[in-house]
């Protein structure tokens, strides 16, 4: 392939107003290829993650969600913005890469970029892995959201439906024996990336799952991989609805929304 000779990127360009529009704080700005020095790796990026949480990458007042004390970065105003994206490499000066190699990292969106092979440019000292198997960007970019909803159904104390293993010393080792009451879950966006994983992990681990999405037609969807019931919330009364679908109320509401599907939600939660 010929060395590309134009590039662009999604730009942070304006704060958010309290009704944000994505069109107005970002703007798909040109901007210069990089160059390849030895040892560096340039790629091309093929799918990217478009996600909420890029929000918490952002610099503006009030966006306190701890982004820092991960060792994240904020964007500032004139930068690119940073999102999870699966790209191809087009050129290489490294021996740990090759043309075709495809590669996963969380890096600001741009059509091409580059990196040392060795991984000294990047936090951690880590150059980005390469994406095994032959499958699709999109299907390599599903991991992430596969790990959230495993991380929040087994570790997660507010999305746990099971105690921890010998959480009551000797006897609690044995508590899988003791026969114990279907709880019922409640998902939000359940047929999002996260929402649709973590339904069919409740599943597995009995649960009567509930989920909630935009339309009948994604209703029916979740429905074929496990879900017991869904609620299309722009079609259906969602309090009303889950009132029939949980009369007892729900055990577990693993939310990806929040405003007014929290609050509906929340109604219908267990209490004590």
């Amino acid at each position: 392939m010929a060395t590309p000779t134009s590039n662009y990127g999604w730009f942070y360009a304006k704060k958010p107003d309290p009704v944000p529009k994505a069109g107005d704080i970002f703007e798909l700005r040109s901007m210069d290829v990089p160059e390849l020095k030895e040892g560096m790796v340039l790629v091309k990026t093929l799918g990217a993650v478009v996600a909420p949480h890029t929000r918490a990458f952002l610099e503006l007042p009030g966006n306190d969600v701890g982004a820092e004390a991960a060792g994240l970065q904020r964007t500032k105003i004139g930068e690119v913005v940073p999102c999870e994206l699966v790209a191809e490499v087009v050129a290489t000066k490294s021996n740990r890469y090759s043309i075709g190699d495809r590669v996963m990292s969380f890096v600001p969106l741009q059509q091409y970029w580059a990196f040392r092979g060795d991984g000294k440019d990047r936090p951690g000292g880590m150059a980005p892995p390469k994406v095994m198997g032959g499958g699709s960007a999109e299907s390599a970019l599903n991991v992430s959201a596969g790990l959230t909803a495993y991380m929040v159904v087994n570790k997660h104390p507010c999305g746990r439906v099971d105690d921890p293993c010998c959480s009551g010393g000797l006897l609690g080792c044995f508590g899988f024996l003791r026969p114990k009451p279907q709880k019922t879950v409640l998902v939000t966006s359940a047929a999002g990336g996260v929402g649709i994983v973590a339904g069919q992990l409740y599943k597995n681990k009995g649960c009567k799952v509930i989920g909630v999405t935009s339309t009948k037609q994604k209703a029916d969807k979740i429905k074929d991989i496990g879900f017991d019931a869904a609620v299309a919330y722009k079609e259906e009364d969602l309090d009303a609805r889950l009132g029939e679908l949980a009369p007892d109320g729900i055990d577990v509401f693993f939310d990806n929304v929040g405003a007014a599907q929290l609050d509906i939600g929340s109604k219908h939660m267990k209490v004590g």
